[in-house]
């Protein structure tokens, strides 16, 4: 007479191989990082008359939140009131430190920005919250012109999240793998022993 017996040895080894599998799978992390920028609109879109020979300062208070690489975008378009297509215009943008050297002193000096625009998008890098200003200096023309801009603070925000697709995380899911075929591999296989 002869017995059937389960081959112990592979089945203990793939399920040592499973459950090591499945621990490296689901204990070591893959974390990603996202970037996105986030806008807040400080004013605008707005649109004023600068007459000629005139200059306009528009204070601005800015608050920013750590980190994020914060910068003031200014988006200016500058038309004539009669006629068409675009004029130019001085934009000069300064701190509070700087207000006096930037904003009323003639010539203008240490500004944030300085420059000559008809149609621009101007970035100008900020380090610190407080008052700001925006200057529309149309001192060198004798011709009214419209101003249209919109002022916002963006930032950069760096997000993490966490998955498990990672090279050590695909090593575990392959260990598992192995591991169940030796656990079905040594259930389903057995071994004749012959009865005496």
């Amino acid at each position: 007479m002869t017995q059937k017996h389960l081959r112990p040895l592979p089945a203990f080894i793939g399920l040592l191989m499973l459950t090591l599998g499945l621990v490296i799978y689901s204990s070591i992390p893959n974390i990603h990082n996202t970037q996105t920028i986030s806008a807040r609109e400080l004013s605008g879109p707005k649109q004023e008359v600068v007459p000629g020979g005139v200059v306009l300062t528009r204070p601005l208070n800015v608050t920013l939140d750590a980190g994020g690489n914060p910068r003031m975008i200014v988006n200016v378009t500058v038309k004539p009131t009669s006629g068409e297509g675009l004029s130019q215009l001085d934009i000069r943008i300064s701190n509070k430190a700087n207000k006096n050297s930037c904003v009323s002193a003639e010539p203008p000096s240490d500004c944030m920005y300085e420059k000559t625009v008809s149609n621009a998008s101007i970035e100008v890098p900020l380090n610190t919250s407080g008052s700001y200003y925006f200057v529309l200096d149309n001192t060198p023309s004798s011709q009214e012109k419209i101003v249209s801009y919109a002022i916002s603070i963006k930032l950069d925000i760096t997000g993490e999240y966490v998955t498990h697709d990672g090279p050590a995380n695909w090593l575990g899911l392959s260990l598992g793998a192995i591991g169940t075929l030796g656990v079905v591999y040594g259930l389903s296989r057995k071994t004749i022993v012959p009865w005496e």
